[in-house]
C-alpha cells in the first residue's frame, strides 16, 4: 500500500501543480481583457475623498442608473466584503466536481474573482461594471462614454484650486446643464463634509 502511494503521489503533485499554472495563465489572460468601472453608493466618505481625489481637490460625478437609455451602470455588480480571499474552487464546488470542473464554469469563478475585496476596503460601498476590453484598445484603460443624463450632480473637493474649479464649471454647461454643482465644506465641529449647492 505504502508503495503505490509512493508511486502516485509524485504524478498527483505534478499534476496539480500544471493545474495550478493553467489557472495563473488563464487568469492572467483575462485581467488582460476585461475592463473595470468602479462607482460607490456614497459621496461623503472622508476615506474615498482622501483616496480618490487626491486628499480632496479633485471632484466626484453622481450618477443615475436610467432604464430607458440601457447604460451600462444597470448591469454593475455590487462588490463583495470578505476576510478571506475568494479561491478558483469553493468548498461547495470542489464536492461537486472539482477545480476543472470549475475552470469550465469560468463565468462564475471570474464574478466572483472580480466582485471580491478585502473586508478593510468595505466603507467603499463599491459597485462594479466589467466590461471586455475593445479591439483597438490594448493600453489596460479605456474612456467610457455615457449620457450626459446620467450625471446629476457634480460635488467638488473641498481643497479644489480655484483653477480647477473654473474648467468643471465652464464644462457643465449645454448637454450638462441640468447638472447641480455642490461644493464640500469641512465641518468646523465634526469629521465630516457638508456640501453647499453653487449652482
Amino acid at each position: 500500500m505504502g508503495s503505490i502511494f509512493q508511486d502516485t503521489y509524485p504524478e498527483m503533485v505534478r499534476g496539480m501543480e500544471a493545474i495550478s499554472q493553467f489557472v495563473r495563465t488563464s487568469w492572467e489572460r483575462q485581467i488582460a481583457d476585461y475592463r473595470l468601472f468602479c462607482v460607490c453608493e456614497i459621496n461623503d466618505n472622508l476615506l474615498l475623498w482622501a483616496q480618490y481625489t487626491a486628499c480632496h481637490t479633485g471632484a466626484v460625478f453622481q450618477f443615475e442608473c436610467i432604464e430607458e437609455l440601457d447604460t451600462a451602470l444597470l448591469v454593475a455588480k455590487p462588490v463583495r466584503y470578505a476576510d478571506e480571499a475568494p479561491g478558483f474552487v469553493n468548498e461547495e464546488e470542489w464536492i461537486q466536481g472539482g477545480l476543472l470542473r470549475a475552470i469550465d464554469q469560468d463565468n462564475d469563478v471570474w464574478m466572483r474573482m472580480v466582485t471580491t475585496k478585502a473586508r478593510v476596503w468595505e466603507h467603499e460601498k463599491e459597485w462594479r461594471v466589467i466590461s471586455k476590453r475593445r479591439p483597438y484598445e490594448n493600453q489596460g484603460y479605456e474612456d467610457c462614454t455615457f449620457v450626459p443624463r446620467e450625471i446629476s450632480k457634480v460635488f467638488l473637493g473641498c481643497r479644489i484650486c480655484q483653477d480647477d474649479k473654473d474648467d468643471i464649471l465652464r464644462l457643465i454647461t449645454g448637454p450638462f446643464a441640468h447638472v447641480e454643482v455642490y461644493q464640500a465644506k469641512q465641518n468646523p465641529k465634526m469629521f465630516r463634509l457638508d456640501f453647499e449647492r453653487i449652482r
